[in-house]
């Protein structure tokens, strides 16, 4: 409720701005603030300094992580405040943890692009492979998906606060399913401002929902680290934009590929569900009660 609460309320906030501005809504900010980075070429249409519409717009992404930081202070004081936190520090897991999470968002969207190519290849004529150039688009998307929102602005939240609680009571599937529906009603109020927002969000709840089943097993199998569930998190939503937006832009008009990739993400879902039955007690013993109520 408290994640809803911030990030919706720096919305509306927003949106009461980028009306005055003369902009569509609080959504024409949101991207000046996070892709393109010239909030300053409003500025004088604004009502209040750029910096401060800067904050706001990270306010909106990071709401789910700055709930989780005051919740675990009201209800663990300073040491609950730094247990969460130190699941952010988590760095001890073994590199293979850090590639999968990295590159296994982009890997899986390229496979569900190839098998798309099977049957529509006219967005390759689109192609952007223009070395180094699209070197640094990756690296930027990247970066921007997982420091500026994403990856950082929410995993505090869903996995380092929610998911131990919720799987302790009742395991890590149920908690899965509890955190994924949870997660894809925050994003209602950028669907709202979409020209389709039934398709939009139903479209999330398919992406969701499945990808908080693998966020658990990530969790489950690194021992806790939310660290790497921020870098997941941020390579899943950064891959999508670099694929979309940089490397194949007719993408972007094209949904069969994201349905092929959804189709993946469903079947890599089922299969981390189905691995995770009995874990949690085993991951609590493991991590020394991480899965408590009391953390």
């Amino acid at each position: 409720m408290l994640s809803y609460v911030i990030s919706w309320g720096a919305a509306l906030v927003l949106h009461l701005i980028a009306r005055q501005a003369g902009l569509a809504h609080f959504g024409s900010l949101m991207r000046m603030a996070e892709s393109t980075f010239d909030l300053g070429s409003v500025a004088d249409r604004l009502i209040l300094p750029v910096p401060v519409v800067f904050v706001l717009t990270r306010i909106v992404d990071f709401g789910p992580t700055l709930a989780g930081l005051v919740t675990a202070s009201v209800v663990g004081g300073v040491a609950g405040f730094k247990r969460l936190g130190g699941q952010l520090l988590r760095w001890r897991v073994g590199v293979r943890w850090y590639l999968l999470a990295v590159f296994g968002p982009g890997l899986a969207m390229l496979i569900a692009i190839g098998l798309y190519a099977l049957v529509d290849s006219s967005f390759l004529a689109s192609a952007n492979f223009i070395w180094p150039t699209i070197g640094r688009e990756l690296l930027f998307w990247l970066f921007v998906r997982t420091m500026l929102g994403g990856g950082l602005g929410e995993e505090l939240g869903w996995r380092g606060f929610a998911l131990p609680r919720l799987a302790a009571r009742h395991g890590p599937n149920r908690a899965s399913l509890v955190i994924g529906i949870v997660w894809t009603f925050w994003h209602l109020p950028g669907h709202l401002i979409g020209a389709s927002p039934v398709a939009n969000l139903l479209a999330q709840l398919l992406v969701t929902i499945p990808g908080s089943y693998v966020a658990t097993w990530l969790y489950l199998r690194t021992g806790g680290s939310v660290l790497i569930l921020t870098l997941f998190h941020g390579a899943l939503n950064g891959f999508n934009s670099f694929y979309e937006r940089s490397l194949f832009p007719a993408l972007r008009d094209a949904d069969a590929w994201l349905l092929i990739f959804i189709a993946l993400l469903i079947g890599i879902s089922i299969w981390a569900s189905t691995t995770m039955r009995g874990e949690w007690a085993r991951f609590s013993e493991r991590t020394q009660g991480y899965g408590s109520s009391t953390f």
